[in-house]
């Protein structure tokens, strides 16, 4: 008996790291200039927010877990956006923040292309209730 995957939805708007990096440029101890990017305070609070979610909702990563484990791998996993607005915006920059804490709350093991496979759907705007969907594929 075939079984419908269970769709994951994280509640929220989802915020692009890439597009909220700042520089840093300062001097080490021995006078060389580094230049470094960091997260802007805007996309840490974001990840920090993704991070307790996820440390917030043990059955959902619990299911997620349990639907992955023994799948072939790159895992297709269909993602579905609905956002506040039409603003613009790049899927796999608004996308990466939220791999990147899959990855660190081991929900993910890593999010390479060896191991991950986003099928983006054609998002949607709901001004209300913005959100992630996600559905693992077969």
């Amino acid at each position: 008996m075939n079984q419908q995957p269970h769709t994951f939805v994280i509640k929220g708007e989802l915020y692009s790291s890439k597009n909220s990096r700042l520089p840093l440029i300062y001097k080490d101890p021995s006078g060389k200039t580094i230049r470094k990017v960091i997260k802007s305070h805007c996309a840490r609070d974001h990840e920090h927010h993704l991070l307790q979610l996820f440390a917030d909702n043990p059955v959902f990563c619990a299911l997620f877990r349990q639907e992955t484990e023994g799948r072939p791998l790159p895992l297709r996993l269909q993602i579905k956006i609905y956002r506040r607005t039409r603003q613009r915006f790049d899927y796999t920059n608004i996308c990466q923040n939220l791999f990147d804490c899959m990855v660190k709350s081991r929900l993910l093991r890593d999010d390479s292309a060896d191991q991950l496979l986003p099928v983006f759907a054609p998002y949607e705007v709901d001004s209300l209730t913005p959100r992630v969907e996600m559905k693992l594929l077969p």
